[in-house]
Formats: C-alpha cells, sequence, structure tokens
C-alpha cells in the first residue's frame, strides 16, 4: 500500500467526526473527551485532539490516528480500514484482497434472507401478530432493528420463491438449510410462521437462523439451521459480532443461554452479552471468548438445570486458565423472567450482590434445600462437598471447612494433600471403588473404560455421552479432558474414527488410562454399544449406581454412632432401599 496514500487519509479524516460515531465527546479546551472506548471506565480519559488529529486513551493508551483508531474500534484489518476511509473521502484505493472467499455466495444469499425475514415482521399481517408478541414481552423498535428480528411467512416456498427470482442456485439453498425438498420433487421453506433471529460469525457475516414458534401446541419450540458449509453450532455465540466494542470496554463478557436472555440483558445496559443458542458450551466457543478477553460472567437459568449447565461450563472456562463466576439468579427464574418480573434496575443490582466464583456456587448449590437435621441430608451434603473440593487448593478447602463450621454448625473434612496432576491411587479425596475380578478391575472402572472405548471407536454417541455423563463421579478426574480431547479430535480431522497411535502421541499424559482401554475385551473384540438404552445403563451405573453404593457404605458406619431414635429409624428405612436396589440391581 502507497505510504502517500496512509498519510493523505489519515491527514484529511478529521478525528473529532470519525471518533464521535462510537463515543459521545464533550469540548475540553482545545480537546474533546469521552470514555474510552477500548476498556471500562467512570471517568472520560479518551482524548481527541483536532490540532494532532489523533485519539489517545490517557490511561490504556490505545488509539492513533484515524486509520488505527478506525481498524481498532472496527475489529478490522488495517487495508480495509484504508479501503474504508479512503471511499469515504473519495480517493481511488486499490481494495486488495489476498483471496476471495469461497463462501461469499453463501454470505449474500444468508443476508438476502435475512432481508427478508425482517421486511415480513414489518409489512405484513401476520408480521404484526409476531410484533404484538415482541411488544407484550416488551421488545421495542429499537432493540428488534439493532437485533435484525425477523418473521418467516406461514406460506410454504415464500422464501424459495424470492431467492429463485433473484438468481440464486437452489442446490445453495438447500445446503445452507433455507430450503428443503420433499418426496414429490418440490422445494419448501424450513422455517415458516417463526421469529426469526440471525446468527452472525466473528467477522458479522449472517450464517444461520433460529427461529421460534409463536403456537403453543407447536412442540419445536426453536428450530436451528443445520450444519451447513458456514454454521457450525458449536463454534460461532449469539450477538458475538455485535457485543465486541462493549466487551472490549468492559473487558469481561456476559454468557446467557437464550436469546430472549441477551436482549434482557441489552434493555438493562449490559450489552456485553451473548448467548449459546440453548445447548452445552463447547471448547471451541471458550476459544471465541478467550481470544477477545479473559473473564466470563456465567449468567443461566436459576433452576437445576440451568446450575447444572453453568457448573459445567465454568470447568470449561477453568481449564483454559480464564477468570470465571456465576451470576445466581434467585427463585429459579431465567435472566428474561426475572427483568420482566423485577425490573432492569434490579437485574443490574444482582450483578452487584450475586456474582460468586465457581466454588462458592457449588457450595450454595449444594446446601439448597437441605434439611440440617435430618441424617440424611447432613450425609448427601457432606458427600457433595467433598467431591466439589477434591481437586481444590488446601487453602480453598480450609476455608470452606471454616465456612461450614460457622454457617452450618457441621464439621466436614476437606483438607487433604494438594494434588497438582493427577491423583494417585492411594489418594485419600478419590472414593476407592471395590475390587471384583481378579484382574483389578471393578464394574465401575470396566463400564468407565468401555464407554471411552466406544467413542474411540466412532463418534455416534460422544456428544450424548459428553451431555449425561457425571464425570465427576469417575475414578480418574483426567477422563474429562480425554472425552472432550477426543471430540476436538473428531472434530478437527472430520473423522468416523480415531487414530489411536497418533492421539497418544499427540497427549502422552493420558497413555496410562488410554493402555488400559486398550487392554480391554471390548476393545480387542471391537464391540460397540447397539442403542442408546445400552449407554443410558453404562451412565446409570456411573451416574447413580456407584453414589447409591458409597451412600450405604456410609450409613452402615454411621448408624452404629446414632442415638436419636428418629434418625436412626430414617437411617435404617434409607439402608434397607438401597439394599434392595442393589440386590435387584446385581443380585447380590
Amino acid at each position: 500500500m502507497n505510504d502517500n496514500i496512509i498519510q493523505k487519509i489519515n491527514e484529511e479524516t478529521n478525528i473529532v467526526d470519525l471518533v464521535s460515531e462510537f463515543v459521545q465527546l464533550e469540548k475540553r479546551g482545545k480537546n474533546f473527551m469521552g470514555l474510552c472506548p477500548f476498556h471500562q471506565e467512570n471517568t472520560p480519559s479518551f482524548s481527541v485532539s483536532p490540532e494532532k488529529n489523533i485519539a489517545v486513551c490517557m490511561s490504556c493508551k490505545e488509539g492513533g490516528q484515524p486509520l488505527t483508531f478506525y481498524s481498532k474500534i472496527k475489529n478490522i484489518p488495517f487495508s480495509q480500514a484504508i479501503y474504508e476511509l479512503g471511499e469515504r473521502l473519495g480517493l481511488k484505493v486499490e481494495h486488495q484482497k489476498a483471496k476471495k472467499d469461497p463462501n461469499e455466495k453463501y454470505y449474500q444469499m444468508m443476508e438476502e434472507a435475512s432481508l427478508f425475514y425482517q421486511f415480513s415482521l414489518k409489512n405484513t399481517k401476520q408480521g404484526q401478530n409476531a410484533l404484538t408478541y415482541l411488544e407484550k414481552r416488551n421488545i421495542n423498535q429499537t432493540l428488534i432493528e439493532q437485533f435484525q428480528i425477523g418473521w418467516s411467512p406461514k406460506e410454504i416456498d415464500a422464501l424459495y420463491l424470492l431467492l429463485r427470482d433473484k438468481g440464486y442456485n437452489v442446490s445453495d439453498m438447500i445446503a445452507l438449510g433455507l430450503v428443503k425438498q420433499n418426496d414429490e420433487g418440490n422445494y419448501y421453506d424450513l422455517f415458516r410462521s417463526r421469529l426469526v433471529f440471525p446468527i452472525t460469525n466473528p467477522q458479522g457475516k449472517v450464517v444461520g437462523f433460529s427461529g421460534r414458534t409463536l403456537d403453543k401446541n407447536e412442540q419445536v419450540k426453536y428450530m436451528n439451521s443445520p450444519e451447513t458449509p458456514i454454521f457450525k453450532k458449536g463454534e460461532v455465540l449469539y450477538h458475538f459480532h455485535e457485543s465486541q466494542s462493549e466487551v472490549r470496554r468492559q473487558n469481561k463478557i456476559i454468557l446467557y443461554e437464550g436469546f430472549f436472555d441477551v436482549l434482557a440483558s441489552h434493555k438493562s445496559g449490559l450489552t456485553h452479552s451473548v448467548a449459546t443458542m440453548g445447548t452445552a458450551l463447547t471448547e471451541n466457543q471458550v476459544k471465541l471468548i478467550k481470544n477477545n478477553v479473559n473473564e466470563v460472567i456465567i449468567a443461566y437459568d436459576g433452576d437445576q438445570a440451568g446450575k447444572s449447565s453453568a457448573i459445567k461450563a465454568s470447568d470449561l472456562f477453568l481449564k483454559n486458565q480464564m477468570k470465571v463466576s456465576i451470576l445466581n439468579i434467585p427463585n429459579k427464574l431465567d435472566p428474561d423472567d426475572y427483568v420482566k418480573k423485577h425490573g432492569e434496575a434490579s437485574y443490574r443490582e444482582l450483578f452487584k450482590t450475586n456474582v460468586v466464583d465457581p466454588y462458592e456456587f457449588r457450595y450454595l448449590n449444594a446446601i439448597e434445600h437441605k434439611d440440617l437435621k435430618n441424617a440424611l441430608h447432613i450425609n448427601d451434603l457432606k458427600r457433595e462437598l467433598q467431591a466439589v473440593f477434591r481437586y481444590a487448593d488446601p487453602n480453598i478447602k480450609k476455608l470452606y471447612e471454616n465456612k461450614i463450621t460457622k454457617e452450618l454448625g457441621l464439621q466436614i473434612a476437606l483438607t487433604g494433600r494438594l494434588v497438582t496432576n493427577y491423583p494417585e491411587p492411594n489418594d485419600p479425596f478419590i472414593v476407592q471403588k471395590p475390587i471384583i475380578d481378579s484382574i483389578g478391575i471393578n464394574k465401575y472402572t470396566w463400564t468407565e473404560l468401555t464407554l471411552l472405548g466406544e467413542v474411540l471407536q466412532r463418534p455416534d454417541y460422544l456428544r450424548y455421552i459428553l451431555d449425561k455423563l457425571n464425570f465427576h463421579e469417575m475414578s480418574d478426574h483426567r477422563m474429562i479432558i480425554i472425552f472432550e480431547k477426543i471430540a476436538e479430535t473428531y472434530q478437527t480431522y472430520e473423522s468416523d474414527k480415531i487414530d489411536l497411535e497418533h492421539f497418544m502421541k499427540t497427549y502422552p499424559e493420558y497413555n496410562d488410562i488410554l493402555n488400559k482401554v486398550i487392554n480391554h475385551i471390548d476393545w480387542k473384540e471391537k464391540k460397540t454399544f447397539k442403542n442408546l438404552d445400552e449407554i443410558d445403563e453404562s451412565i446409570h451405573l456411573i451416574n447413580v449406581v456407584y453414589k447409591e453404593e458409597e451412600e450405604l457404605k456410609d450409613l452402615l458406619k454411621q448408624i452404629t454412632e446414632i442415638t436419636d431414635q428418629a434418625d436412626k429409624h430414617s437411617m435404617l428405612k434409607r439402608i434397607t432401599e438401597l439394599q434392595n436396589s442393589k440386590q435387584k440391581k446385581w443380585g447380590s
């Protein structure tokens, strides 16, 4: 790029006018001042000098001449900034692209579809009904336009006909999940009679849609675009691109589960927010966030399902060495419902009073609904808390031991040797599971290895196992990491089977576990699960049966020390239930 062009653009672009597009400025003497768009602050420190034609933050030092400022604020390459600002000045600037994007035709079609849905919302009778629904949910016109919300007409092929008339290829419509073909060969729209939310990639291109039905009798509440050449659900976050300016300013991000939660957050003035679109958080989404900021607040639903998802998500962030906290929303409300019930100011206040670290969140979740006068509840609490703090730093364990004693009046031992890499067999915080065969493999470890062997041989049930299995109950805490590495490998190489030799060379730290899989009889005989029922049975064994056996062992130890007859009767009843359950499952 010609240096004279760069100099000319920097000299002729009015820095005050340019910065004013993104920052509210006030004149202070010869200069203008505003809140820095690159970090969070309460006192304006972003200085704009008309004399020097430069804008720089006095605090974080971000900014520069017009081209530098524009490329940073828009998060675009410097060459793109030259082209865009040069075009404003009427300069002929060659817009050099390293390589034409092969997906450009797809992006154009998705943009056409998005504009069509937006037009249908504002200009059709069906759309008026949808607008009424949005108004009842306190979604105003500004938010509708900001989030580009649309409406897909009930007509079977409205979008297909529009795109066909504009010259688009029907095979591309099908490839993007906009249109399908029935057995008679007729084409029809995938999204019909639904509110439509466009999903953009990190560069701001529309890559997919999610449609919400307004029909209470419709079983499928949300319908998403299928996986396409440009849309991989686990690699994007809803409203990620659009939130980037505020995310950079706040230097943190709020993670939600759903679209309306993000809308509620924006209404409340918390615009550094994105969503996972109601699915489990993935490694790729974590990396997407980490590439921009290192701090995240998880704001999932306040019910038990939301809390469990928040705990799993926090584990992923912690594994990636990120600073993570969780918003504890009271009364089992989701963020959108909380705003509707208590108002925007009250919701903002939650971020001052109810944001806690992952350990505190787990602790509060464990003690919730526990009757501390009931021996069984105390026993459950003890096991839950010991599982929560099993791999915590000794200082954290000691902190919570004191907290438990002070707040609950209980003595629960959590402290012990810090596990710095992975637990050894004699680690006092790893529950030793009963050995039931001659080679030292018990039924639980056997099941773990069977599940691991299954996903190494094929990916069919991998996502299901990751979502359902309680990895805290497994014999080795590295299991969750191995399963996730397997998921990453499948996604990277798009293979239908893991090359175990290559996998073991890539991750030698897990070879002790993988060697057990190789020596497992099911692996040698290439056995796999026949259906989900078999998978569920194995997951149930680890998630439930093992916990019940450990509970039974604890109760049998404790009952000899119980003097209160009511507690003793309650314990005996529970022991009988567990023994009957064990006999029914295993006949022993």
